[in-house]
């Protein structure tokens, strides 16, 4: 699983990437996601 990802559907240019052997642009696939969030901020201390 990718926490980064969130609790919302991955964009269709993740599972696009993928099908193709890419890794997907974080840009393409960006979501608002609280969960990584509070998890980024808490190891950033």
């Amino acid at each position: 699983m990718d926490y980064e990802l969130g609790d919302q559907p991955p964009k269709w240019k993740y599972w696009e990437a993928l099908e193709n052997g890419k890794r997907p642009n974080r840009e393409d696939i960006q979501v608002d996601n609280q969960i990584w969030n509070t998890l980024k901020q808490e190891l950033k201390k």
